[in-house]
């Protein structure tokens, strides 16, 4: 009697784990890799920086940039979303390195799925102007819709006063939101 409930409790376990394994296979062979080549022309977003930036600031800097593109056309399958992470570190929080031209590597997650997910290997460069600042990226797209030319703008919120300010103020600059840009891969 008792090896009886012990291989029943055995085959009420395993039963849910053999299912899951059964879905997971199968939602695996369902990956489908991006191609092709894409245009979104509404992003949005955030960079934030720890510690915050200042004028002179000497401290190691890591600066976190997420970003949300939609309204795109082209690619297979066509991507309605792509959400896109980046950590850059840098040796001091200063804001004169907003001006200076940084490697980005972004990771770009899209929908519908693809695998293996995107990476955008950019450099950037900031241009300002008296009243808006933007952050152009040029470079290459891995993984899925891979690409040898690929380039991204943000334009921000924040006017180049208001980012003076900031960093002229004794909280510093913390955080800039990215209003619109585009995201290409041609």
């Amino acid at each position: 009697m008792r090896l009886r409930k012990l291989i029943i409790g055995v085959a009420a376990v395993g039963m849910p784990l053999t299912v899951m394994s059964t879905v997971i296979g199968v939602g695996a062979a369902w990956a489908v890799t991006g191609t092709g080549n894409y245009s979104c022309t509404k992003v949005t977003g955030t960079i934030t920086f720890k510690p915050a930036l200042k004028n002179g600031g000497t401290s190691a800097e890591t600066t976190t940039i997420a970003t949300t593109a939609s309204t795109c056309t082209g690619g297979s399958p066509k991507p309605t979303k792509v959400t896109g992470k980046a950590t850059i570190k840098t040796s001091t929080n200063s804001c004169s390195n907003l001006a200076n031209p940084q490697t980005v590597t972004l990771t770009l997650t899209n929908t519908p799925a693809v695998s293996p997910k995107s990476v955008l290997h950019a450099t950037s460069s900031e241009v300002v102007t008296t009243k808006t600042i933007t952050f152009d990226l040029t470079g290459t797209v891995s993984g899925s819709y891979v690409s040898s030319s690929a380039s991204g703008s943000g334009l921000l919120t924040q006017t180049p006063a208001a980012v003076a300010k900031s960093c002229a103020s004794s909280t510093g600059l913390t955080k800039v939101t990215i209003k619109s840009g585009k995201l290409t891969n041609f």
